[in-house]
């Protein structure tokens, strides 16, 4: 089984560039590694093969948080860290600048553990600005760090960051709910 899923992290790397995706149990403490861990299977990558739970400690930290908001926010259905430098680059690179991407596991009402994703900022922008709809997309965070496409004007983006900050993510798009429909 664990080699049908390298297959299918392989495939998201390629595809979208995800550095490595964990699957972690709620139980997690940061001293042991994750449950299962994807990273990218180049001959280069298994040679090199340097990670350490030192060298992860921030994403460990990350992980941990994203389990206890989830474990007390049941209704939460993902979470986007602040900006850390990532324990691995893409394939013959440093370490990069990304975020962890987490998605809640639960059994009924109660949390089994996370699927987390550590995803390259220059991904991010990427994707950003030459995905679908890229012109419209934006990823906000709950501290008003905006990443946005380059052609967005600073307008718009002065308006996105003042009124995270000011209202909060949620607060955000319940309020700003006509700004945000079609118009026929």
């Amino acid at each position: 089984m664990r080699a049908h899923l390298q297959l299918m992290f392989d495939y998201e790397w390629r595809e979208n560039r995800i550095t490595e995706l964990y699957i972690v149990e709620r139980d997690f403490d940061g001293k042991r590694r994750p449950i299962l861990a994807f990273e990218p299977t180049s001959e280069e990558q298994l040679a090199k093969d340097d990670h350490s739970i030192e060298l992860e400690q921030e994403e460990y930290l990350i992980l941990m948080e994203h389990i206890r908001r989830f474990d007390t926010e049941p209704e939460l259905g993902a979470q986007i860290s602040r900006e850390i430098i990532l324990s691995q680059g893409e394939l013959n690179q440093e370490r990069v600048p990304g975020v962890v991407y987490s998605l809640p596991v639960r059994e009924g009402k109660g949390l089994v553990g996370i699927i987390s994703a550590m995803i390259p900022v220059g991904r991010i922008e990427q994707q950003l600005n030459l995905g679908h709809y890229h012109d419209q997309a934006i990823l906000a965070s709950d501290g008003g760090h905006l990443y946005v496409s380059t052609n967005m004007t600073q307008e718009v983006r002065s308006w996105f960051r003042d009124g995270l900050l000011r209202a909060g993510t949620d607060g955000f798009f319940e309020r700003s709910t006509e700004a945000f429909e079609a118009r026929k």
